[in-house]
């Protein structure tokens, strides 16, 4: 099974909307940052692309809306939807 960009972002939000308020949210980026983020911008090149996890915003992957800390983290586990752990 094959999800979109969009339907894989909403699917780990409603998985993972406990995980939003953790402790891991605390060393990344502060709460102001993130609600400034979260404006329009003055200019479309402006735009500042976030971890929705964490609000990382940079090694931010769009595919997924997330970093690629929490990416990783989430792929390890194996809770990300078509994405396999590599081993060799």
């Amino acid at each position: 099974m094959k999800f979109g960009r969009k339907e894989l972002i909403d699917f780990l939000l409603i998985f993972f909307n406990s995980d939003i308020n953790n402790s891991n949210n605390s060393n990344m980026a502060k709460t102001s940052v993130i609600a400034r983020s979260q404006k329009k911008p003055k200019f479309t090149t402006r735009i500042v692309r976030r971890c929705w996890k964490c609000g990382r915003k940079h090694g931010y992957l769009r595919e997924f809306g997330l970093c690629r800390i929490c990416f990783r983290e989430l792929a390890a586990k194996g809770e990300v939807p078509g994405v396999k752990r590599s081993s060799w």
